[in-house]
């Protein structure tokens, strides 16, 4: 009842409206009997337009499947019905089916797979200790845009530790062949 309200309200409304013109012989204003006989003619396409549109909207008796793999390019999406989601077997990585592999869900009806056979009713979960394939899609972007920078980094930073052997040993021998010399000269320092 409460759904169909607005439905009775304007039901009721539009016949007392035609009786009180047509058996009280009210006058109605220009203006007003344009508009009213406007709205009678044009409300069927506004009806036919809205059950379209609401036909478009978001249906909740859909589940929603990314298929997102971070080294694959390709992915897809799947609109599956609540009972053929449910049939979809979670596999590990090696195709077996594993309970501690799980599907990342993303909101009450989006979830994220990889490697989806809709053939099989089989797709490739998340172990739950380790990042799932969005995440790692992220940290991947993330170092795509910062690449220049770490690569520069990175070079400094093995130059210093392949070089950094050399730079001890000729420290430590330069160190050790003034302590030699200060000895044969008889000039160490006094304590």
């Amino acid at each position: 009842l409460r759904a169909r309200a607005p439905q009775l309200v304007v039901l009721s409304i539009a016949p007392a409206i035609v009786a009180m013109v047509a058996w009280f012989d009210v006058s109605i204003p220009r203006f007003w009997y344009i508009a009213g006989l406007t709205a009678l003619l044009v409300t069927p396409l506004g009806w036919m337009t809205g059950s379209k549109v609401v036909g478009w909207l978001y249906n909740p008796s859909f589940v929603w499947l990314i298929d997102l793999d971070a080294c694959v390019l390709e992915g897809g999406i799947y609109r599956l019905p609540p009972d053929e989601f449910r049939e979809l077997d979670v596999l590990d990585g090696e195709e077996f089916i594993n309970s501690t592999y799980e599907l990342t869900q993303l909101s009450p009806n989006l979830y994220v797979g990889r490697q989806v056979d809709l053939d099989d009713m089989t797709v490739v979960g998340t172990w739950r200790g380790t990042l799932d394939d969005r995440e790692l899609t992220r940290a991947l972007r993330a170092v795509h845009e910062c690449r220049g920078q770490l690569q520069d980094d990175a070079q400094r930073g093995f130059i210093l530790a392949t070089s950094a052997f050399v730079v001890v040993r000729r420290a430590t021998r330069n160190t050790v062949q003034r302590v030699v010399e200060l000895f044969e000269d008889g000039a160490l320092p006094d304590p």
